[in-house]
């Protein structure tokens, strides 16, 4: 049996066995959903990863691409600040801080697809 948890102002549980009962309030403000709306809603607003694999490699891809161009910034930023190019640094570190924020709400963190000379 579905357990039913207890949210402030919102109730949660079986309507009949398939559905999910919400109900806040007043028990005449209640929905019912079906469980496979609830996977929806989060992965639309990315609490877990989806299950749609065509878009789970696009997905992956994206994030992919925006950990390399993050990471040749951060390097770019690296050598102007070593050059001791004080004019441009500070572009270069602002546009780190800008694909360090688009990378912000990564599910995962993709491997490195670019390594500076000192890594192996």
């Amino acid at each position: 049996m579905f357990e039913t948890d207890d949210i402030p102002d919102l109730r949660i549980d079986r309507a009949d066995g398939k559905l999910i009962s919400l109900a806040q309030g007043y028990e005449d403000c209640r929905i019912e959903i079906h469980p496979i709306h609830v996977r929806y809603i989060v992965e639309q607003f990315g609490l877990i990863e989806t299950s749609d694999p065509d878009t789970a490699k696009v997905i992956a891809s994206f994030e992919r691409r925006l950990s390399a161009l993050r990471d040749r910034a951060r390097r770019q930023a690296e050598m102007l600040r070593a050059a001791g190019n004080q004019e441009h640094l500070a572009y270069a570190e602002a546009t780190v801080a800008i694909a360090d924020e688009y990378c912000a709400d990564m599910i995962r963190e993709p491997r490195m697809a670019y390594r500076s000379e000192g890594e192996k």
